[in-house]
């Protein structure tokens, strides 16, 4: 399984963890809402990332900027809550993840 998504960054807005921001981009079809730490990725407003995800690993890691293991927390109101090691990712409409699955979510530029 791997699905691919192009997402334009609209906005970056503090968080209310020191250090956070919450990044809001949109792609085709749905929009997304993902937590940023500290410099774990550098992005700007108006900028194109490619999210992949997949239930196994990339062979070739380098050409992404981020790249995490997760799971989808459960969640309802037709949007899917993924999480990569506390690092929350909101996407609506869902994806159609399963529950109790492993992903891997990568990001590049």
């Amino acid at each position: 399984m791997e699905k691919r998504l192009t997402a334009r960054i609209r906005s970056i807005e503090p968080g209310a963890i020191k250090g956070q921001r919450i990044v809001e981009a949109s792609y085709e079809g749905g929009s997304l809402k993902f937590d940023l730490i500290g410099d774990l990725l550098e992005v700007g407003e108006g900028d194109v990332i490619e999210i992949v995800i997949t239930d196994s690993k990339p062979e070739d890691l380098d050409p992404y900027q981020f790249c995490g293991r997760g799971y989808l927390v459960p969640s309802g109101g037709g949007k899917e809550i993924f999480s990569v090691w506390g690092i929350l990712f909101r996407f609506e409409p869902g994806l159609g993840l399963e529950v109790d699955r492993e992903y891997f979510l990568c990001i590049k530029r």
